[in-house]
Formats: C-alpha cells, sequence, structure tokens
C-alpha cells in the first residue's frame, strides 16, 4: 500500500488528478492500492470528479 500524506495539498489541477488516477490504476494490477491521507475536501472532490466517486481508484483516509 502507497500512502501519500496530503495535509499540505491545498489545490490539485487536471494534470495531477489524472497522474493520480493512473498510479492508483497502476497500483492495482499490482495487487497494491494508493491512499491520501488527510486530504482536504477540495482535493477529495477534484479527484473524485475525474471517474465519479463510485469509480476513485484513489483510497482516502482521515
Amino acid at each position: 500500500r502507497v500512502v501519500i500524506e496530503a495535509q499540505q495539498i491545498n489545490f490539485i489541477d487536471y494534470s495531477g488528478v489524472e497522474m493520480l488516477h493512473q498510479e492508483a490504476r497502476r497500483l492495482a494490477g499490482l495487487g497494491r492500492s494508493l491512499t491520501l491521507r488527510g486530504a482536504r475536501p477540495q482535493v477529495v472532490e477534484e479527484l473524485k470528479k475525474l471517474e465519479g466517486p463510485d469509480n476513485c481508484p484513489i483510497d482516502f483516509e482521515d
């Protein structure tokens, strides 16, 4: 499991969203996962927009 401490991320643009989605999908193919810990609500919202909240390949935890 790959965990990114995301408390200090205030903004994420489309290229960042796309890169994290691609990495999460790559890791899932290896039986692993990508988790953002402590991400701000606006960052989580942007990450979930790309594929919709039910299809987001990234895990989130407080």
